[in-house]
C-alpha cells in the first residue's frame, strides 16, 4: 500500500471509520515484517491514554509493556518528529532502553525503528516499529518514510483527542486483559476483585478453581487459597503488612476441584509508577491462570516459568519447549524463529540459572516445577 493510502487511513481512524489495528496491519505488511506499538502518557498523571499495535503483536510482548515503562528513555530523551534506528551508531537511545534490550531483542525482533509522535504539556505519544533477524535493517530511506508517517500520526492522533475515540483506548490494562484466552483477574486491596477477562468470567462460571465470594476474589480449594493469600500478601497488595521488600512475580498452583488436578498459575504485582498507570492509580495484583489446552499440557505455561525465574516471555517460551524435550531446531520450527535467535535464548537461560549445558537446565527447570507443583 502506498504511503498516500496508509496517511489516508490514519485519519479515517481518527475519525472512527477505521479501527487502529487495521491502518497498523497495513503499516506492518508495507514495512514486512514488522510489528508496531503506539502508546500516549499522560503527563500529569504518568497514566496511558493511549495503546495501541498490530493485531498478531504477540501477546506476553504487549503485557510486558503495560506492567513496565518500556519508552522511558525515548519518551524523556528523544526531540519530537526525529527518528532513531538501531542499526549503527545512531541507535544508543533505542539500545538504552531495558524493555527493547530485554524483551524485544530476545523475542525474535533484530531491527528497530522509533521515534516521538507528540510532546506538549498534556501528552507525550510514541512510535516504535519493529522487524525480524530474517528481514534486512531499516535503510535510511524507510527511515524517511516512518519520519513522514510520525507527521501524520501527530496530526490525526490531535484531531482524535477528546473524542469517543480516544477515550475508548484510555483503559489499556484491562482492554490487554480481555484479549487474552487465559482466564486473568485483578485484585485489589483486601483481595477485592476489580476487574475479570472474559475467560476469568467462564471461570467463576465453573466454580472449580476460582470463585467470587461477594466480591473478594477466592481459589476453591482451601488449601491453594491459603497460598494465594500469603502470595498476595508477598507482593505487598493486600494493603496490609506489606514487607520492606516485595516480589514482583510468584508462581504458585490453585487446585480444580472438579477434575481433581493441580492448575498452574502466576501472579504479578501491578505497581501504578512501572506500569504507567494502565491498571489505575492503585497498587494491585494480577493473576493469571495457565492454559489448560490438553494437547499442550506437556509443556508448561511460559507466564509461569517466567514468574518462577525472571525470564523474559521470549525465553520462557524456548525454556517451557524444552522441558517438553523439543530439541532447537523443533523449537526453531514451532515458534517460527531463526536458530541464532534459539540459540541466543539458551545461553540466556543457561546464564540466568548458573546451568553448564541444556541437560542440566532442563533437570532443574523440571524439578524446580515438580518441587513447586506446577
Amino acid at each position: 500500500m502506498a504511503d498516500d493510502e496508509l496517511i489516508a487511513l490514519m485519519y479515517q481512524a481518527a475519525s472512527g471509520l477505521v479501527n487502529w489495528p487495521v491502518v497498523l496491519d497495513h503499516i506492518a505488511e508495507t514495512f514486512v515484517g514488522v510489528g508496531i506499538h503506539i502508546i500516549g502518557i499522560v503527563k500529569s498523571s504518568g497514566q496511558i491514554a493511549l495503546s495501541l499495535h498490530t493485531s498478531r503483536s504477540p501477546a506476553d510482548i504487549i503485557l510486558e509493556a503495560h506492567v513496565s515503562d518500556p519508552y522511558e528513555t525515548l519518551g524523556s530523551n528523544l526531540p519530537v518528529g526525529q527518528v532513531v534506528n538501531n542499526r549503527g551508531n545512531n541507535g544508543h537511545e533505542l539500545a538504552d532502553i531495558p524493555f527493547f534490550k530485554n524483551f524485544l531483542l530476545p523475542y525474535g525482533y533484530r531491527h528497530i525503528v522509533g521515534g516521538k509522535i507528540c510532546d506538549d504539556n498534556e501528552l507525550i505519544t510514541m512510535l516504535g516499529v519493529c522487524r525480524g533477524p530474517e528481514h534486512p535493517a531499516f535503510n535510511r530511506y524507510e527511515e524517511r518514510r516512518v519520519e513522514r508517517l510520525l507527521t501524520h500520526f501527530s496530526n490525526s492522533m490531535g484531531l482524535m483527542r477528546g473524542t469517543r475515540e480516544w477515550r475508548a483506548h484510555s483503559n489499556a490494562g484491562e482492554a490487554l486483559l480481555g484479549r487474552s484466552q487465559r482466564p486473568s483477574f485483578l485484585i485489589g486491596p483486601g483481595a477485592r476483585l476489580v476487574f475479570a477477562n472474559g475467560a476469568g468470567h467462564d471461570a467463576f462460571k465453573q466454580a472449580s478453581i476460582i470463585v467470587n465470594r461477594q466480591g473478594v476474589l477466592a481459589a476453591r480449594d482451601s488449601e491453594a487459597d491459603a497460598k494465594l493469600k500469603c502470595a498476595l500478601c508477598a507482593l505487598g497488595v493486600l494493603g496490609q503488612d506489606a514487607p520492606n521488600q516485595c516480589p514482583d512475580r510468584i508462581a504458585l498452583w490453585l487446585h480444580d476441584v472438579s477434575r481433581g488436578h493441580r492448575v498452574p498459575a502466576c501472579l504479578w504485582a501491578i505497581r501504578p509508577h512501572m506500569s504507567l498507570r494502565a491498571f489505575g492509580k492503585d497498587p494491585m495484583g494480577m493473576l493469571i491462570l495457565a492454559s489448560d489446552d490438553p494437547p499442550r499440557r506437556n509443556v508448561p505455561d511460559p507466564l509461569v516459568l517466567a514468574s518462577m525465574f525472571g525470564f523474559t516471555p521470549a525465553e520462557s517460551r524456548i525454556a517451557a519447549h524444552l522441558i517438553a524435550g523439543e530439541a532447537p531446531k523443533q523449537i526453531a520450527v514451532a515458534l517460527d524463529l531463526q536458530m541464532p535467535t534459539v540459540r541466543y535464548h539458551i545461553r540466556q537461560l543457561l546464564a540466568k540459572t548458573r546451568c553448564q549445558d541444556q541437560r542440566q537446565l532442563v533437570r532443574r527447570l523440571s524439578e524446580a516445577l515438580e518441587v513447586n507443583g506446577l
